[in-house]
């Protein structure tokens, strides 16, 4: 129907063109069009009826369809939403199967949407343009982000507290650390995240701005009186054994002091 106004203005230019050939003395001329288009106007009058007379049926039927796929749509942005409040409660093995399982079935709905979309433009009616499909997907983004930053955070954290300093993989520490921070900051960069992830953020800065000082400590050659003269340097007297972490060197103080580790590890290199 929106090609109407152009078609009028197609005959009437070759109306004008058969008046200026008549005007030039030219062999008579007919536009062709007027009788091929009235016929076309009297079946696209008839066809236009068919359509009124049905559109009913047809818009009660896409409202029901409309309304099933957009039920089921809030129900997966609802699900999507639902990420671990905390690292306590981060169970990583069912968040990332069930992030996936979700994922498929919301997935597996762009078809129907796509369908509906359609519907409703050939019907010329609005019954939704299912936006929340978008935020589903935006959730499922963010979870698997997370997915990806917890795992990071595991394999550094337990680096940091549970594997005694000497035993430390230190270029498994760096880089890990490295894509640690560079996943905090992708997701530092959206508008909102879960609390999860300031827990993870914050976690990581506790630890994070001691890369140079534990590196020092590193590769210093210390000894058990190399480290028990900076253990009481640090009024940590008696603090040291072999079992101490990343934490525990955080928690006393003892990488608090550059100055202090550059001048106890170039004792222990000579």
């Amino acid at each position: 129907q929106s090609l109407l106004p152009n078609m009028n203005s197609e005959i009437t230019f070759v109306d004008e063109v058969v008046a200026l050939f008549e005007q030039s003395n030219f062999k008579q001329q007919f536009n062709p069009l007027h009788e091929t288009y009235a016929q076309f106007k009297n079946e696209f009058q008839s066809a236009l009826s068919v359509k009124n007379n049905h559109m009913d049926t047809y818009i009660l039927e896409l409202k029901k369809f409309s309304y099933k796929q957009t039920r089921k749509l809030d129900k997966y942005y609802n699900l999507s939403l639902l990420l671990p409040k905390n690292l306590q409660d981060f169970d990583l093995d069912n968040f990332s199967m069930t992030t996936e399982k979700l994922k498929r079935k919301i997935k597996k709905m762009k078809d129907s949407i796509k369908t509906c979309l359609n519907y409703q433009k050939v019907l010329e009616t609005e019954q939704s343009q299912f936006d929340q499909y978008k935020g589903a997907m935006q959730n499922i983004k963010t979870a698997e982000n997370l997915i990806v930053l917890y795992k990071l955070y595991q394999e550094v954290y337990k680096q940091v507290t549970q594997i005694p300093f000497e035993q430390v993989n230190f270029d498994l520490y760096e880089s890990k650390s490295e894509k640690l921070k560079e996943e905090i900051e992708k997701m530092n960069s959206a508008k909102k995240n879960p609390a999860v992830f300031t827990e993870i953020s914050n976690s990581f800065n506790s630890f994070s701005p001691f890369s140079e000082e534990l590196l020092l400590l590193y590769n210093g050659k210390m000894q058990e009186r190399h480290w028990d003269r900076l253990f009481d340097e640090c009024c940590k007297k008696g603090k040291y054994n072999n079992k101490i972490t990343i934490h525990d060197l955080i928690e006393y103080n003892i990488v608090g002091n550059i100055g202090r580790i550059k001048k106890i590890t170039e004792i222990s290199l000579n």
